[in-house]
C-alpha cells in the first residue's frame, strides 16, 4: 500500500519534457520552489529498458521533495512502472500524466488519453496506489473535448483511492495551451477535492492549480479563490455548524489544501516563485540574468560533461530554455504590471546591450548569448540550433 506525502500549500514547478533536466531544477530550487518532478516518463519506453528514460529519475541533492512524472495507458503498464520506480528510485513520489495533449502520447491512450477513458484511469491509479510504496499524485487537464469538462467527475474516486496530490490543468487537451486557463473551474474542483476529503475525514488530498500563472499577483489571486471556494464547500461549512472537533479539524486540514503549479511562467521567469514567496516584483537586472546563464551552464556541464559531447548539450538545451526566456519584458520596462502569459511580449531595446540580446527571438541571437558564458565558450562554426517546443506549446 502506498504511503502519503503532505504538500498541501507548496509551490510545485511543473514537469516539462526537455526544458525541465536537472540543471533547470537547480535554478528553480535557487529561487525559492518547493516541489520539484522529472521530465515525463513514458512506460513503454522506460518498460523497454530505453536509456533516456532511465536517465531522468535523477535528483540533485537541492531537490528535497521530487517525484517522478509517467504516462502510461493500461493499469498493468502503470502498475508495473510504480513497482519498478519505488524499489529503485530515490524519489518522494509518483505522478501520473493525464494530461500530455501531444499526439504520439493520446494517441497510444497515455496523457490525456486517459481523460477520454476515466473508468481506465481510475483502474490505473489503483494499480499504482497497489503495486508502489511510494506517495501517488494525479495531473489532470479539464477534459479532453473543448467545452466538455469532466475532471469534475473525477474527484471523489481520486479522494477515495488515497492520492497525495492532484493538480489540474485548466485546458482542455483539444485547446493545448491556447485561450486562458478556466480558474473558475479549477476553483470549482477544488473545493469539490476539499468536500469529499472532510465528509470522508480521510487524509488531506493537496490540490494544485495550474495555467498561466506568470506573477506573484496570478498566485494570490489563485490561492485566495481556491481557498474561499474551499471553506464555502458544503461538507465544510455543516462541520463547522456542528462544532464537532473532528470535524472541525479534517474540514480545516481539507480547506488548507490549495497550491499552484508552474510551468511555462517559470520556464520565462523562473524566479517567479521569488516573488510568489516575497509578494513582490522583481526588475531583475541584465547582468544577474547572465549570471543565472552561466549557473546554468556549470550545473549542465556537470550533468553532461565536460567533454565536446557534453558542452554540445549544455549549449542545446541552454538555447531550449532561451526559447522561452527570451518572452520576458523586464518589470521596468512595462507600462503596465504585471506582464500576462497570454499576451505577445512586445519589441523593446533593453536598457543595455544584454538586456536587449536577451529580447532577442532569433535563434542565432540565442547562440551568440552562449558564446558569451565563460564556461562554454565559443560554439563550433557547424552548431546549429531548432527549438525543439514553441514557447506557448506548455
Amino acid at each position: 500500500q502506498a504511503k502519503r506525502i503532505d504538500l498541501r500549500g507548496k509551490s510545485y514547478l511543473a514537469p516539462l519534457t526537455t526544458v525541465g533536466n536537472l540543471p533547470y531544477r537547480r535554478i528553480c530550487k535557487e529561487f525559492g520552489v518547493d516541489v520539484t518532478c522529472s521530465e515525463m516518463m513514458v512506460a513503454f519506453n522506460f518498460l523497454s529498458g530505453g536509456k533516456q528514460e532511465m536517465a531522468l529519475p535523477r535528483r540533485h541533492v537541492s531537490e528535497d521533495i521530487f517525484g517522478v512524472q509517467i504516462a502510461a495507458n493500461s493499469p498493468s503498464a502503470a502498475g508495473r512502472m510504480a513497482e519498478v520506480l519505488a524499489a529503485t528510485t530515490d524519489i518522494d513520489f509518483i505522478d501520473l500524466n493525464c494530461g500530455c495533449p501531444v499526439d504520439a502520447v493520446t494517441e497510444r491512450g497515455a496523457g490525456s488519453g486517459l481523460m477520454r477513458r476515466q473508468a481506465k484511469l481510475i483502474d490505473t491509479v489503483a494499480a499504482m496506489r497497489y503495486t508502489s510504496a511510494l506517495p501517488i499524485t494525479v495531473k489532470l487537464r479539464t477534459g479532453y473535448f473543448d467545452g466538455k469538462p469532466t475532471a469534475h467527475k473525477l474527484m471523489d474516486e481520486l479522494v477515495d483511492l488515497g492520492v497525495s496530490a492532484i493538480t489540474l490543468h485548466g485546458r482542455t487537451r483539444e485547446q493545448r495551451y491556447s485561450k486562458v486557463a478556466d480558474w473558475s473551474y479549477i476553483t470549482t474542483c477544488a473545493a469539490g477535492v476539499a468536500a469529499r476529503a472532510a465528509a470522508t475525514r480521510a487524509p488531506p488530498v493537496a490540490f494544485f492549480g495550474n495555467g498561466d500563472i506568470f506573477a506573484h499577483e496570478d498566485y494570490q489571486g489563485a490561492i485566495e479563490a481556491m481557498h474561499l471556494a474551499m471553506r464555502s464547500a458544503p461538507s465544510l461549512a455543516d462541520a463547522a455548524a456542528s462544532g464537532d472537533a473532528s470535524q472541525l479539524a479534517a474540514a480545516a486540514m481539507a480547506a488548507s489544501a490549495a497550491g499552484v503549479m508552474v510551468g511555462r511562467g517559470a520556464l520565462i521567469k523562473p524566479w517567479v516563485f521569488k516573488e510568489m514567496k516575497e509578494g513582490q516584483v522583481w526588475d531583475i537586472s541584465s547582468s544577474e540574468r547572465f549570471d543565472m546563464l552561466r549557473r546554468y551552464a556549470r550545473y549542465g556541464i556537470e550533468f553532461w560533461g565536460s567533454d565536446a559531447q557534453g558542452l554540445n548539450a549544455t549549449r542545446r538545451f541552454l538555447c531550449e530554455w532561451q526559447s522561452f526566456l527570451y518572452r520576458y519584458v523586464p518589470a521596468g520596462l512595462l507600462e503596465v504590471l504585471p506582464q500576462r502569459m497570454n499576451e505577445r511580449p512586445p519589441a523593446y531595446f533593453g536598457r543595455d546591450e544584454l538586456e536587449t540580446l536577451m529580447a532577442s527571438d532569433s535563434a542565432a541571437d540565442w547562440i551568440a548569448l552562449t558564446n558569451r558564458i565563460p564556461e562554454l565558450g565559443p560554439a563550433d562554426p557547424s552548431f546549429r540550433f531548432l527549438p525543439k517546443h514553441k514557447s506557448n506549446a506548455y
